[in-house]
């Protein structure tokens, strides 16, 4: 009986050890892309792509955008703002493997690319606070 009982425990000690092996191994690391991070466009466009395939950011107009981004090849991604009505085509950037702080993006159908520079996240996330921040609508308090 206490043979028995030590093969039991020695049983559920091993399903509780390998179902918290398994656990961890099923967290999934988002791997990092070149695109992450701040960036700012020679139009004046400002992007902030983040790791879990969002960004946000202001256009050239000031006008807020966002939306997802998913990895097309290491140096190359596409993208497209969910924000804007019909200006912001489907989109596409690259990045130069012997510059990874320069990205060129182009919109689907478009004739030219457009230059961005680096920067950081802290730059990004200042830079689209007071853009976006003044332009929000929000409801009004209550008397």
């Amino acid at each position: 009986m206490r043979y028995h009982l030590l093969i039991f425990v020695g049983l559920i000690i091993t399903l509780f050890c390998s179902c918290d092996q398994s656990q961890k191994h099923q967290t999934t690391a988002v791997s990092s892309h070149i695109l992450e991070g701040g960036w700012l466009a020679s139009d004046g466009t400002v992007f902030l792509f983040r790791a879990d395939g969002t960004f946000h950011g202001f256009d050239f107009r000031h006008r807020e955008i966002w939306g997802n981004w998913v990895t097309l090849s290491k140096e190359r991604v596409g993208f497209q703002s969910l924000l804007h009505d019909s200006y912001y085509a489907p989109q596409y950037a690259i990045i130069a493997n012997n510059d990874t702080n320069q990205m060129n993006y182009i919109v689907t159908g478009g004739t030219h690319f457009i230059s961005a520079k680096r920067l950081s996240i802290e730059e990004a996330e200042a830079s689209i606070k007071v853009v976006i921040d003044r332009t929000i609508h929000k409801p009004r308090e209550s008397e």
